[in-house]
């Protein structure tokens, strides 16, 4: 006959028979447990497969077997072959098992709202997940059993995932109309998409403790401080006088920021300690609505414990983020910029105080938290800052401007005069101290006033302006705080540091190719160098010890004067290169008798004396007279010397005919005279001072001497080329015009 499940009956069995049934070992029973096991995870979870044809828990019948596997193994008799080869095996098909019964309940805690208890569920299962993989390995089980089982725990997961996720939205719902916001927090869901919970409604606070089993809490919360601060803090730190109200009603609470028609109105310019007062209030209103309203709602049910883990959490991500914007975008610019407002610090630092000390009996900081009394503690320290980010600010758009104007210096105005500055009286020009023996019984040492002098020159307007701008954030600290006067000591060296630092890259096409924008930063270079020489002795009386004794810009001077000569350099070897080039291209003055050959070279030489004269046209107005003669008479010493040992290749054979020519073109030379000529005064005062041309150029003289014995009426060309030779050799090499 069949049993209840359709199988055979069993024929009856005699007494004798039925005294001593056969018992089945620990290794048979194992087997049909880890084949019964398998069948139930295949036929439950696989696709098109049959169910419901094998008993789904047999958690009961594995601890069984276990216990009877851990009293063998206590008595030392009776034990299987390979004991931990079936101990891994009941571990994986109690794994497996507890893994299939979790499965089979998860839908209902979800279906019934126990959320709380189905995270902890999905925290179970996957922690078995981790084990898993292992035992099936060693115990020799299919991966398609492994794979199906972990497919349907991920899936599950997932579900609970998203599903807490809708729900944490549907609790805390924002909206935002321009400037203004709203914040609707419900303590109990009623209703979600696509599913209602009239009859069982979910508590807001079992979503946060859900989500926090399930490690999902930190990056919710993180987004609600993201939202809080983008729509309530940051329009409330724009508009102090917007109005915050709260609604409570049975089913939500509403957190509104508003604005009035007189707080539109007034957000014009206020006295930035009153809009400090304003934003310090109006967010001491939104941490009360924070912690009294949306997390503490749900704590006369839910239990003190409970919502005061989900209140840390997101103080400890919203505290800082909030510190942080109320710092950089209120208080810190509400620090007054003088530090000697003794009054508007002292109300500056007891508002932050008292904030702060609010917001931690509020529990909104941590009592660690040390971000507001840092900032008050370096408020100094931040005006300072401030001013010193809005001074180098305007030195970069000073010298980044294209202004071309040039000032002449000194001026009227200039600070840099270190004897005008001091009680000392300048001594008279052609008065100087013997060595060895000192005036007014000193020792000799004492440096000449020549050094402290500039020579007259134009310098351009940027850089005048940021020498004026050093002097005046040292004057201006003269009698504030010694921290301030530190501060512009340093402030300064960075103001006149900066022209070295933007002005060879953001102009480097125009000091490239522009004769007269390099003698410019020549120019600058030195003056900068000069107020360098004066300055720490015109303020170091005003600054606090030990600056008073050490400070000093002496160790800036050397690199202004290299970058300058460097400039200077370069620009005389390109001019150098070009004159030359330029004489070159007459291919030598052979062959003068030919009117097209004489053409050709008067072109060229014509070419190199108007070259000479367009530098000296450009330089004339902004260099110093005597660096402006040395620099003109360099370069008319490398035309004259171009000239001459070109006349010298011709020897002693031309003709009287090619001599009438070259007297033609040296005397074309005589003109750059009028490059050495200082003109002073206007109208009937103007007067004109000749300098002395051979002071600056060595080929001056023999040049014109040549010239006369080549326009005599009987040249002698052997004694031409004997007196250019000596005038080669007299002058120097190439090499020495480097």
């Amino acid at each position: 006959m069949l049993t209840a499940t359709g199988t055979a009956a069993s024929p009856r069995l005699s007494a004798g028979q039925r005294t001593k049934p056969q018992e089945v070992t620990v290794e048979e029973h194992l087997e049909q447990l880890k084949s019964q096991v398998f069948l139930v995870i295949l036929s439950h979870y696989k696709d098109f497969a049959s169910s419901y044809q094998h008993r789904l828990d047999l958690r009961d019948e594995i601890g069984g077997l276990q216990d009877r596997f851990d009293s063998l193994s206590s008595k030392q008799e009776g034990l299987p072959n390979r004991p931990s080869i079936l101990q891994d095996t009941l571990s994986l098909l109690s794994t497996l098992t507890r893994i299939h019964a979790e499965l089979q309940g998860l839908d209902q805690l979800m279906e019934t709202g126990e959320l709380v208890s189905a995270a902890e569920t999905a925290v179970e299962m996957n922690k078995c997940l981790q084990v898993l993989p292992a035992l099936s390995m060693r115990c020799d089980c299919p991966m398609e059993i492994v794979k199906v089982i972990k497919k349907e725990v991920m899936a599950k997961t997932g579900f609970l995932k998203q599903k807490l996720a809708v729900l944490f939205a549907s609790a805390f719902v924002f909206t935002a109309h321009g400037e203004a916001a709203e914040l609707r927090v419900s303590p109990r869901l009623l209703a979600v998409i696509g599913q209602t919970f009239y009859d069982s409604p979910l508590r807001a606070i079992d979503v946060l403790r859900a989500m926090g089993r399930l490690g999902l809490l930190d990056n919710a919360l993180r987004r609600l401080s993201n939202h809080v601060l983008d729509l309530f803090v940051e329009p409330i730190l724009r508009h102090p006088h917007a109005e915050l109200t709260v609604a409570r009603t049975k089913l939500a609470l509403t957190l509104t920021l508003g604005f009035a028609a007189k707080a539109t109105a007034d957000d014009g310019p206020s006295p930035a300690l009153d809009r400090v007062a304003y934003v310090l209030d109006q967010l001491l209103v939104l941490c009360r609505f924070l912690k009294g309203d949306l997390f503490a709602n749900s704590e006369q049910e839910s239990g003190e414990s409970e919502c005061h883990d989900s209140f840390k959490a997101f103080i400890r991500i919203w505290g800082p983020d909030m510190v942080a914007v109320l710092v950089k975008k209120c208080l810190a610019p509400a620090v007054p910029e003088r530090s000697d407002s003794t009054d508007a610090w002292e109300d500056l630092t007891v508002k932050i105080q008292n904030f702060e000390q609010t917001a931690k009996e509020l529990g909104f900081l941590a009592h660690d938290q040390t971000q507001l009394h840092e900032f008050v503690a370096r408020m100094h320290l931040r005006s300072a800052e401030r001013l010193r980010t809005e001074l180098l600010s305007l030195v970069r758009d000073i010298l980044q401007s294209e202004d071309q104007n040039t000032v002449p210096v000194p001026g009227i105005l200039e600070q840099g005069d270190i004897f005008a500055s001091a009680s000392e009286v300048k001594a008279p020009k052609d008065a100087a101290a013997p060595v060895g023996k000192g005036v007014d019984g000193k020792d000799g040492l004492e440096i000449s006033g020549s050094t402290f002098t500039l020579a007259p020159c134009h310098v351009s307007t940027q850089v005048q302006t940021l020498v004026e701008l050093a002097h005046q954030t040292l004057s201006d600290a003269a009698t504030s705080s010694d921290d301030r006067k530190v501060d512009a000591f340093y402030c300064a060296r960075d103001i006149l540091d900066a022209y070295r630092a933007i002005v060879p890259e953001h102009h480097a096409d125009a000091l490239e190719h522009s004769p007269a924008r390099a003698m410019l930063l020549h120019n600058d270079c030195e003056y900068v160098a000069f107020h360098l020489l004066v300055l720490a002795y015109r303020y170091s009386k005003t600054l606090p010890y030990p600056l008073a004794d050490m400070a000093s810009f002496l160790d800036m001077v050397p690199a202004y004067r290299k970058l300058g000569e460097a400039y200077f350099r370069n620009q005389m070897r390109k001019q150098r290169d070009a004159l030359v080039a330029l004489v070159a291209s007459a291919g030598g003055f052979h062959d003068l008798g030919d009117d097209a050959r004489c053409e050709t070279v008067e072109k060229a030489l014509k070419a190199a004396l108007y070259h000479l004269s367009s530098l000296a046209k450009a330089w004339k107005p902004i260099m110093a007279a005597e660096l402006y003669f040395a620099a003109v008479g360099l370069l008319l010493d490398v035309l004259l010397r171009a000239v001459l040992t070109n006349v010298a290749a011709l020897g002693s054979t031309w003709t009287r005919q090619e001599a009438h020519q070259l007297a033609y073109l040296l005397a074309l030379i005589a003109k750059s005279d009028q490059h050495f000529h200082r003109v002073s005064g206007v109208g009937r005062n103007k007067a004109i001072e000749k300098a002395p041309i051979p002071k600056y150029a060595k080929y001056w003289e023999p040049t014109r001497e040549i010239t006369d014995l080549i326009g005599s009426p009987t040249p002698d060309p052997a004694a031409v080329l004997m007196r250019i030779q000596a005038a080669l050799t007299q002058a120097g090499s190439d090499a020495d015009l480097e």
